[in-house]
């Protein structure tokens, strides 16, 4: 779980095991985590904008202790959240500033995948909130701030929406898939912060009503029991959620929980 300038790790229990990273690799502006099961690698993300002079746009590589081994950026990374995902060929995708990247296992380098479509009224590309990837291979990329849609991403770089407002959707933000290709779905607008699950053809169905996530999930992630974690940046606190809809607090702030903008499961 990363939040603030550090990323903690927890047993499966949510038992705290202490520092895995702190604030000597200066952690700023973290959005996303993603764990390469290849090399037992975590990756991280950083994106802080001081001024025009003076900005990191990034992404680093960790190895199992937490030794910085390599950083990706691209020269048209910008301002706002970089995502990440891995593909099953262990692809790696990254989302960010109106592009999806990506990086094959053989490189060490980012390269454009495509370019997301400008809204023509408000003029701004598709938002980044959040990015999963399906098992046929398309990425699914959560949009909390121009259009509040989910869209799928073809692996032929086709864009299109998978779902929206009539899916139950207001502000998706943390997105997930379960092992049956179920995504999962986290609003953040003020009135509804409820949790939506969508089925493989972009249904959706209300999973947890509006109220029990306060402010919504910034990131969601499912365990080796098919339970999904839940982190509520605002909140200070990861919830874990049944598949029945049952919920319990993973984490909190007794649990050195602090601003998790992020987890993974390695």
């Amino acid at each position: 779980s990363a939040g603030n300038d550090f990323i903690d790790e927890y047993t499966p229990d949510g038992v705290n095991l202490g520092r895995f990273i702190g604030p000597e690799q200066g952690i700023r502006g973290l959005r996303d985590l993603a764990y390469d099961p290849a090399t037992g690698h975590l990756l991280y993300t950083v994106n802080v904008y001081f001024n025009p002079e003076r900005h990191i746009y990034e992404i680093r590589e960790v190895d199992a202790s937490g030794q910085l081994i390599r950083t990706y950026d691209h020269e048209d990374f910008g301002s706002g959240n970089i995502e990440l995902v891995f593909g099953p060929d262990n692809t790696l995708y990254a989302a960010n500033h109106g592009h999806v990247y990506r990086r094959f296992p053989w490189e060490t380098t980012l390269t454009k995948f495509c370019t997301l479509p400008i809204n023509p009224l408000t003029r701004f590309p598709v938002g980044v909130g959040d990015l999963e990837i399906d098992p046929q291979g398309n990425l699914l990329l959560s949009d909390p701030f121009v259009n509040y849609n989910v869209y799928r991403i073809y692996p032929d770089g086709r864009v299109e929406i998978f779902a929206d407002r009539n899916d139950g959707l207001n502000e998706p933000y943390g997105i997930a898939m379960d092992g049956s290709g179920n995504l999962f779905a986290s609003n953040v607008h003020g009135s509804n912060h409820a949790l939506v699950k969508i089925d493989p053809l972009g249904q959706g169905q209300e999973f947890v009503p509006h109220g029990i996530l306060r402010w919504g999930a910034h990131d969601l992630a499912f365990d080796a029991s098919n339970y999904l974690l839940a982190a509520c940046r605002n909140h200070h606190r990861i919830f874990r959620f049944a598949p029945s809809g049952t919920y319990e607090l993973f984490a909190g702030p007794g649990d050195g929980m602090s601003d998790p903008a992020a987890i993974v499961q390695i």
